[in-house]
């Protein structure tokens, strides 16, 4: 059964997104997905998640596998515990100004969090992957960035919740840029060339894989003065691209004050 859904994965990798192929093997694949998590979860009695750092991904043995088990047999962990109840002391206990930043690749996977956060923070920082989501939701040029084509009207919505509820939103306007970045390795290719250019002005055949200078400076001055700071995810291609998420580390330990950091290193 795991060797049939591997294959499904394969299959969808090979299928240009937004294709009809891609679609039908993307369907082939929930299905895949379920009977796998049938299958695993028939080697047990009980199922606990505590696995934070993948527990917002509808993956087969983190999220499906959960549906195989009654209320009675699944629980979260004790890791999970700790995490939620560090959150909660965060949010239970807002010193302000009060700013988050959310790093990753996709709107999709942080949406539910960011719609959160902008009913409580003064700043958000949004950085990462979902940057170039942001720059082509007003019509940038973001090369071949990785991008969520069917999040842009959520990118929108997320800058109007903003506006609405008087949250500063803080965007990187700059990127470093690459030709050349091996994702299965996480290195850059020999002979690769590394730019920095507008985030919404990336040209083909480069991706964003770093906020720039300017966007770290951008960073930095809404960071100065916090009294609580939420962090999740880095600002770029993580550990690759390392510069704006040291940069952004370096200052947040430098702010003498009592704050809570959440840093999970999600890739890009």
């Amino acid at each position: 059964m795991r060797l049939c859904c591997l294959r499904t994965c394969v299959s969808i990798l090979r299928k240009k997104k937004g294709t009809p192929e891609f679609d039908e093997a993307k369907k082939a694949l929930k299905v895949s997905q379920k009977e796998f998590a049938k299958t695993l979860a028939s080697y047990a009695d009980c199922y606990v998640m505590d696995a934070f750092g993948t527990a917002h991904r509808k993956h087969a043995s983190t999220a499906v596998i959960a549906d195989y088990f009654d209320a009675d047999h699944k629980m979260l962990g004790l890791l999970m515990e700790k995490e939620v109840q560090a959150v909660d002391n965060v949010l239970s206990n807002i010193k302000r100004p009060f700013v988050a930043i959310m790093g990753g690749s996709k709107v999709s996977s942080k949406i539910g969090i960011i719609e959160n956060l902008l009913g409580k923070v003064d700043k958000l920082i949004l950085c990462g992957g979902m940057t170039y989501t942001f720059a082509k939701a007003h019509n940038g040029e973001i090369g071949n960035s990785i991008v969520e084509l069917d999040k842009l009207d959520v990118a929108l919505g997320v800058e109007e919740l903003a506006k609405k509820n008087g949250v500063e939103l803080v965007l990187g306007s700059d990127c470093n840029a690459t030709n050349g970045l091996d994702f299965d390795t996480m290195t850059v290719k020999p002979g690769a060339e590394i730019i920095t250019c507008p985030a919404n002005k990336v040209p083909a055949g480069f991706e964003g894989v770093d906020a720039g200078p300017a966007s770290q400076e951008d960073f930095r001055n809404a960071i100065k003065g916090a009294k609580t700071i939420l962090w999740n995810g880095p600002a770029g291609v993580f550990p690759a691209y390392s510069s704006a998420t040291l940069s952004l580390l370096v200052l947040v330990l430098s702010v003498r004050l009592s704050l809570r950091l959440l840093l999970r290193a999600h890739s890009h």
